[in-house]
């Protein structure tokens, strides 16, 4: 079994457990769900990344290869984390002669045993990543004559009485008559729980999913097998898949936010028609209004309108991100902006930030962290160093009269070295005026940059051969920030890759004078290194 495990590179499987599956031609040999399925001592599995290969437009390799692994994840007990991708881009429905009009319902009812498996562990995280396996079987409509108001999908009448008492049982509690429940002359009386009946997902408020066959409409999904109610453990969803936002499997992605006590759920990488995200945001805010933290990152196609409609039914978020590669946050019909009462953690744009701090000066009584991303040129970075006649972040920071724990991220473009060396110079004016009779904006400009605590550089393309060296200038622009703890470098390029960057950058926080904790991802490769201050 040892050989047999090393063979797979399993060093460890209850720790960490990396598998492919689907494609032949691919595997070493050794079916790997086979040998973890004679492991009968594992029961416990920490992280679980599995990896579906389609080598051919035929969908019975990938359901062929997710009800395998379900099998293998009914002998666990438990299994924290789950990764699964989806690789290829082939949708097999497009294209493909011998389409197969049953692929459809055994791919739900694959993918459903699957996410029933994963759940039954008890599984916390869940991310999917990738694949187009059928998504194109849908086709999405909008307009006013189409489609009807949202709500719940009743079940079928011949059954909906019998649901009706199987949920009051269901319900029952002794804990009812315990606590006085009857009442002195009269019968016992029982609080039934309220039940959630399913979302529909294919109809809404002006916009409905349609079956294409062959330019007609087919069979819809409700004639399919319903993904069901899942576990309540789970509370991260991570969504790396555009067919995770189409029918079929929209079905499921609609349950799971509807019956688990989800708390987390991200929002990457996907790209889907425009006119299609106010639907998909109608039927996430539905199901799951209770979400705490939501992190959207490059996710194409959105308007900022219907991002902030959006936004604006989410009222339970403590903690939001929207990545600068998110599309739509810097539309100019923005408005009018969400509350968000109970947001305690805030990243996002920093011109994003600054029309909500003006749309709400006097809201956000929760905030408490705020990560603000910059870019190095024309984007509201020099604002922390000298004062600004208009509104700034770090002037609306202020009019919120509280304090907040503020780290930056600088996008450094391809002349940081320039950038830098103007901001020392901006500084400087700043410090001359400060000595000054009417030097009070100078002296809130500095105030403001000792309460930026981290600050993350972001390499993300090449630099000019004309721009001052980097590692020159870099030791004295952190010195600008005195309360600066933490600093990170993320990304390369090759002149990054020409030199140690993980020995000049120790090099240049050893300069700056600065007590901070640095942490170095170059290449993919990570460092941390501390810096006591003197």
């Amino acid at each position: 079994m040892s050989l047999c495990l090393r063979r797979l590179k399993i060093d460890n499987p209850a720790k960490h457990i990396k598998l492919a599956l689907g494609d032949p031609t691919y595997e070493s040999g050794l079916d790997p769900i086979s040998v973890l399925a004679l492991k009968f001592d594992l029961t416990t599995v920490d992280r679980l990344w599995c990896t579906f290969i389609v080598s051919e437009k035929n969908m019975a390799v990938p359901i062929h290869a997710v009800r395998r692994l379900a099998y293998f994840l009914r002998s666990l007990r438990s299994l924290r984390s789950v990764s699964l991708l989806f690789a290829g881009d082939t949708c097999c429905c497009c294209g493909t002669p011998q389409f197969d009009e049953g692929w459809m319902e055994e791919w739900v009812e694959a993918f459903s045993g699957l996410m029933g498996a994963v759940m039954g562990c008890g599984t916390e995280k869940l991310k999917m990543k990738g694949g187009r396996y059928l998504c194109h079987l849908f086709v999405f409509k909008f307009g006013k004559s189409v489609g009807k108001k949202a709500g719940r999908a009743p079940p079928p009448p011949n059954v909906k009485h019998v649901k009706s008492r199987w949920k009051a049982l269901e319900n029952f509690s002794f804990k009812n008559i315990l606590k006085g429940g009857r009442k002195a002359s009269g019968p016992v009386v029982l609080k039934a729980q309220p039940v959630l009946e399913p979302i529909s997902i294919l109809t809404g408020e002006g916009w409905e999913f349609r079956r294409v066959n062959n330019g007609a409409v087919g069979a819809s999904l409700s004639q399919l097998q319903h993904p069901g109610k899942i576990n309540t453990t789970l509370q991260a969803l991570d969504i790396q898949s555009m067919m995770l936002l189409m029918p079929p499997l929209l079905q499921w992605t609609v349950s799971a936010l509807q019956y688990s006590s989800l708390r987390k759920l991200t929002l990457k990488n996907i790209a889907i028609n425009h006119k299609c995200w106010p639907a998909i945001f109608e039927l996430i805010s539905s199901a799951a209004p209770g979400i705490t933290e939501l992190v959207l990152r490059k996710v194409k196609r959105i308007e900022g309108k219907d991002l902030l409609a959006f936004l604006c039914k989410m009222t339970a978020l403590t903690a939001l991100t929207i990545g600068r590669d998110v599309d739509g946050w810097d539309g100019m019909d923005l408005g009018p902006f969400p509350e968000l009462a109970k947001l305690v953690t805030l990243s996002a744009p920093a011109s994003w930030i600054a029309r909500l701090l003006t749309a709400h000066p006097r809201g956000l009584e929760n905030l408490e962290n705020l990560h603000v991303s910059y870019k190095m040129r024309n984007d509201g970075l020099s604002h922390w160093l000298q004062p600004s006649s208009t509104p700034s972040v770090p002037s609306l920071i202020r009019t919120q009269r509280r304090i907040l724990t503020v780290s930056l991220e600088v996008v450094l473009g391809s002349s940081p070295g320039w950038k830098m060396f103007e901001d020392l110079n901006t500084a400087e004016k700043a410090d001359s005026a400060m000595q000054k009779e009417k030097g009070k904006g100078c002296r809130d400009a500095v105030a403001d940059r000792a309460l930026i605590s981290s600050i993350c550089l972001v390499v993300n393309q090449e630099f000019s051969k004309e721009d001052v060296n980097l590692w020159t200038v870099l030791p004295k622009w952190w010195a600008l920030f005195p309360g600066l703890r933490h600093v990170s470098l993320t990304g390369s390029n090759s002149a990054i890759r020409r030199v140690d960057a993980v020995e000049m950058m120790k090099r240049a926080v050893e300069e700056s004078g600065l007590g901070v904790r640095a942490t170095f991802i170059v290449s993919g490769k990570e460092e941390a290194f501390n810096r006591p201050k003197e």
